[in-house]
């Protein structure tokens, strides 16, 4: 996997915190421009957790105790389970 993929996996995170730093700003001043960066910051994580998820789909790790605690977590987050993947 290359550094570029890899960074590109931090994009959504990184602007997901931007977001969220914003709405922090603008709480006590602005409601309505918090809300529209909370709503957004809502949307990347979104996005974030699809491509974690897909990512994970994809490129399951070699070690069966890794892969099996790593679908536990997404299931406990989505609240489906994940195994069946």
């Amino acid at each position: 996997m290359s550094i570029g993929y890899k960074l590109n996996l931090l994009v959504y995170p990184i602007l997901q915190i931007f977001f969220f730093a914003g709405a922090l700003y603008f709480v006590s001043t602005h409601w309505g421009i918090a809300f529209l960066f909370v709503l957004m910051a809502a949307i990347l994580m979104s996005f974030s957790l699809h491509i974690t998820y897909h990512h994970h789909v994809h490129h399951r790790p070699k070690y069966l105790v890794l892969n099996r605690l790593i679908d536990f977590m997404i299931t406990i987050n989505l609240g489906l389970p994940f195994h069946f993947y």
